[in-house]
């Protein structure tokens, strides 16, 4: 794992992967899609996380960008291509870059998940209403 000299951003950096995993597990969870109250739950805590995941992705960002710029210091760039000074300064901060870019993935996953609840929850209505015809 990646090591901020300044404590602050190591601490900060565990929250934000503490809620990363958080969000990441929320994912794994399983869902009956036979049951509409557990499909409602589903789509209420994904749309809870949902609005916490852009403070998250900006605490990232700013953690990776803080990464580089310490990394960016510590290479004598003159002393070789930029292609190469470019690719030590991602793999210094690889373990940092990995949240922002997995989360996005997540994000995405989610609206697809929601569509896919929603979708299973209007046949599950039509059925019903089917069945009380």
């Amino acid at each position: 794992m990646y090591r901020f000299e300044n404590e602050a951003y190591n601490n900060k950096l565990q929250e934000c992967i503490k809620e990363y995993e958080e969000y990441r597990k929320m994912f794994m969870e399983e869902t009956d899609f036979m049951d509409p109250q557990a499909i409602i739950r589903r789509l209420q805590k994904l749309t809870a996380f949902n609005a916490s995941v852009g403070r998250l992705k900006a605490s990232f960002d700013f953690l990776v960008d803080k990464a580089n710029m310490i990394e960016m210091r510590k290479i004598d760039h003159e002393a070789m291509p930029a292609k190469k000074f470019e690719a030590l300064v991602r793999d210094a901060v690889g373990l940092v870059i990995i949240f922002p870019k997995a989360l996005e993935i997540m994000l995405k996953e989610s609206h697809y998940q929601i569509e896919s609840l929603r979708s299973t929850l209007s046949y599950l209505k039509t059925e019903a209403q089917h069945i009380n015809v």
